[in-house]
């Protein structure tokens, strides 16, 4: 199995909450499992998921760590970005949040 993270960026205004969701995911490799910012909630059978409430900087640095550690060719195709491109997304996307929800999940990848 594989893990990924998808990071969503929460914005209090007008008395409502707004959302933005990262583009990409990160992978959760580098995140050590005894993190205690994050909580187990199964959502699905069989799968782990974990959520955490993150400052942005707490995000951006997770974010950052996992991207400068892959080679600038992981998984540039036709239909894929250089990590470069893809942190400076997740940047964009989080850069007017008040807080992110982060929720790193297990996946089956076919990998074994």
């Amino acid at each position: 199995m594989a893990f990924a993270l998808k990071f969503t960026g929460m914005k209090w205004q007008d008395g409502k909450y707004g959302t933005s969701q990262a583009p990409g995911e990160v992978s959760g490799e580098h995140i050590p499992p005894d993190d205690t910012r994050f909580r187990k909630i199964a959502l699905t059978a069989g799968y782990i998921d974990c959520f955490a409430v993150l400052s942005v900087d707490e995000a951006l640095n997770i974010a950052s760590a996992h991207y400068k550690t892959l080679p600038q060719s992981f998984g540039v195709d036709a239909h894929s970005k250089h990590p470069e491109e893809n942190l400076r997304e997740v940047h964009r996307a989080l850069e007017d949040a008040d807080f992110v929800i982060a929720h790193l999940f297990e996946w089956d990848s076919g990998l074994g």
